[in-house]
């Protein structure tokens, strides 16, 4: 049974890559070519997370000053139009004030991207950046996707300390 075996023909996988296998010393200590792909889309999402800190702390200001003193010391007697200006004034504020948080992390985590430093912290921060309602008017939303596909290349993969 062993001699059969052995005349038979090796199997060669017809799909098999043709691209050299990528390791850790096949790329030697460059990793610009890993820079050079991650550094497009975190240069995006942070230009779009100061734009948007710049917008809430804009309408920050802008909400805040529409906040009406008076009707929020006797609530219960303004008439309804007064009380739905007021509750929404204080969504608008405190969402705008949420707002500002999310994109310091937008930041940090891209500073981490284009360093090639803590995975986890760039794939959070582009999780949360193809989630719509985190980045300004879901463009984002693209530019999320195109970072996790860059992410999951095996350069950058490789290059990630």
């Amino acid at each position: 049974m062993n001699d059969e075996q052995s005349q038979l023909p090796s199997y060669e996988n017809p799909y098999q890559s043709t691209n050299p296998t990528l390791t850790p010393d096949a790329l030697g200590s460059d990793d610009s070519a890993a820079k050079a792909l991650v550094k497009p889309p975190a240069m995006i999402l942070m230009i779009l997370s100061i734009i948007s800190i710049v917008l809430s702390v804009g309408l920050l200001i802008f909400f805040a000053g529409q906040i009406d003193m008076a009707i929020l010391e006797d609530f219960t007697r303004a008439n309804r139009v007064e009380q739905e200006k007021a509750v929404n004034v204080i969504g608008n504020v405190v969402g705008n004030m949420l707002a500002i948080p999310f994109q310091i992390f937008f930041i940090f985590g891209c500073k981490k991207m284009m360093k090639l430093e803590s995975k986890s912290v760039v794939w959070m921060m582009l999780i949360l950046a193809v989630i719509p309602c985190c980045t300004p008017c879901c463009v984002g939303l693209p530019i999320g996707i195109w970072g996790i596909v860059v992410m999951n290349d095996p350069i950058v993969k490789l290059a990630f300390k």
